[in-house]
């Protein structure tokens, strides 16, 4: 039997050939031709590997595989050596041919001699197009006026002295960025720190806002929480209550400042 991985690529390899005037392809079509060419039932660990496993330039969780590639359309196409993957993504970039049934080796041979050696790239792939619409998301959240108000405050923000509680609770921030954490509702998550902000991420996925360093603050002057709701005026308070609950940002000296 095919590894999950390996049966994915498969399905997406035979799009790509089947269908040689198109660039990419919707995960929903990769999974229905996974369905159409599984002699049983689809097996569970197929949807994760078409959305996230196998997925060359997003975080890995834990699969570091370098199949495909997601564009800004959110289709998917099969990776190129050369095209951009997430630095943590060492895994192979396709099946061993002898992983494989016979009937599947003519897909290694064409992806090795053809596919990989076409240019990558081309208008849907361009890094200056793909920024277009990368905003609606965020002011579906917030308008302008909202915006400049924050940005304002923001900027009156004034940093804590050395030896301040926040301050040394940033200071674990900074040190623990990029693992796992949990909200109050046990969803995982992680976050990158950017400067005097934060950035969220879920399912491989940025969350469309950045928290400022104003509101961590705010939250961190209300320690212990002993509740979400005790900085819902704060962004994103389920992620950032996660954090401020987690031993390895707030300790009980902390707690009890």
């Amino acid at each position: 039997m095919m590894k999950v991985a390996d049966q994915c690529w498969v399905a997406l390899a035979r799009l790509h050939r089947e269908n040689p005037g198109r660039a990419s392809f919707r995960p929903t079509e990769i999974l229905r031709r996974v369905k159409t060419d599984a002699e049983g039932p689809v097996r569970p660990g197929i949807q994760p590997h078409i959305s996230l496993h196998n997925l060359a330039n997003v975080r890995p969780s834990p699969a570091q595989y370098r199949m495909f590639l997601k564009l800004p359309s959110r289709e998917l196409r099969l990776f190129r050596p050369g095209d951009h993957a997430h630095p943590e993504r060492k895994g192979k970039l396709r099946p061993d041919i002898a992983d494989l049934p016979a009937e599947f080796h003519d897909l290694v041979r064409w992806y090795d001699d053809e596919y990989s050696r076409e240019q990558s790239g081309g208008p849907a792939e361009d890094p200056v197009l793909a920024m277009l619409g990368v905003g609606q998301k965020l002011w579906a959240q917030e308008d302008g006026d909202t915006f400049i108000r924050r940005m304002r405050d923001e900027r009156n923000w004034q940093a804590p002295e050395p030896g301040d509680t926040a301050e040394r609770i940033w200071s674990r921030l900074l040190a623990h960025q990029g693992e796992s954490f949990r909200t109050a509702r046990g969803l995982v998550f992680r976050y990158v720190v950017d400067g005097n902000g934060v950035w969220f991420e879920r399912d491989g996925a940025r969350v469309n806002k950045r928290l400022s360093r104003k509101d961590f603050d705010k939250a961190v002057a209300r320690l212990p929480l002993r509740k979400t709701t005790d900085i819902s005026d704060c962004f994103d308070y389920a992620y950032l209550y996660g954090i401020l609950t987690d031993s390895r940002i707030v300790q009980q000296s902390d707690r009890a400042a």
